[in-house]
């Protein structure tokens, strides 16, 4: 039932089975199950009831780190997450800390991920993320070598080729770069992800800007809760001067991801514009306080600050 995406039917048969035996170890499978259909606070509290019991095994704890986080408790997931690498650090479990780690801590980042591709360096999960992760600390090098490894585990996957021309995109070779995004999309057209990069290519670097709202919403029409796309469909009418409908993105962007530093910049830049200097600099400092380095970072796609801080310019 599970395996069907059948919540509900297997939802009531765990029932039936903890009513004839409540010490059956299932309830973290339950707990699983609430994540899946949205009932968090449910499945937190029987996360918990899980772990009460002295017997439950590692993976319970895994399990409830990651419902935790899903739940947006990323404190108490790395709670988990730390207790379970001192005991018996697994790759995987440092994989899911660096998943969580803030945009502000690359290093640490990159330590869980060194530490998961020592233990399994074929884990292409890792590799990508640390090429990412290389890629954001500009230590190219790093990322070449990570996206390479994983082009020859996983040979035609998509994302080794989206990191690829994100390399490319940093390195200054644009046309390089787009030509990988629609060689990925030509092969992948209901690539959700691959869209999303090209629109946010085309937006941020202003090459074939007027096709980049149809990426965007092609993108959005895939994945409509994708934090991602919202960003880049944001970014592009901040671009466009629409400021009112980027700031209804970047909002919606925002309540998936509370703490996006690119939408809670580009939030305040679109604010400004509009002339409500308080609320807009209370999202930039809290981009800021997120991500130190986003100011310089939107300036690169000729999106500044004055000094003023309220006159902002989105033209490059």
């Amino acid at each position: 039932m599970l395996g069907l995406g059948r919540y509900q039917d297997a939802m009531a048969d765990i029932d039936k089975a903890l009513a004839l035996n409540p010490k059956i170890p299932i309830r973290i499978l339950r707990a699983t199950i609430l994540s899946s259909l949205g009932r968090s606070e449910e499945a937190l509290a029987e996360a918990d009831r899980a772990m009460a019991d002295p017997s439950s095994p590692p993976e319970t704890r895994f399990l409830r780190a990651k419902i935790r986080a899903s739940a947006g408790r990323n404190a108490d997931a790395r709670d988990d997450l730390n207790a379970l690498i001192a005991v018996h650090p697994k790759p995987e479990y440092y994989l899911t800390r660096a998943k969580l780690s803030p945009a502000s801590a690359q290093a640490e980042r990159m330590s869980d991920l060194n530490e998961a591709l020592k233990l399994d360096p074929r884990m292409v999960d890792a590799l990508m993320m640390r090429a990412a992760n290389a890629i954001e600390m500009k230590t190219f090098d790093r990322a070449e070598a990570d996206i390479a490894a994983a082009e020859k585990l996983k040979p035609g996957l998509s994302r080794p080729l989206l990191l690829r021309s994100e390399l490319l995109e940093r390195q200054g070779k644009l046309k390089e770069a787009l030509a990988i995004l629609d060689s990925v999309i030509a092969k992948y057209p209901d690539d959700a992800q691959a869209l999303n990069g090209r629109c946010w290519f085309k937006a941020t670097t202003r090459i074939s800007a007027e096709t980049a709202l149809a990426d965007c919403n092609a993108a959005l029409k895939l994945a409509p809760n994708s934090p991602a796309i919202l960003d880049s469909l944001a970014f592009v009418k901040l671009r466009e001067g629409k400021f009112e409908d980027a700031i209804v993105d970047y909002d919606a962007a925002l309540k998936l991801a509370p703490k996006l530093p690119a939408s809670l910049f580009g939030r305040g830049v679109a604010h400004l514009r509009k002339g409500e200097r308080d609320v807009g600099m209370a999202d930039i400092a809290a981009a800021r306080s997120l991500s130190p380095d986003i100011e310089s970072r939107f300036a690169g796609f000729g999106v500044e600050l004055t000094e003023h801080a309220s006159a902002v310019s989105t033209t490059r």
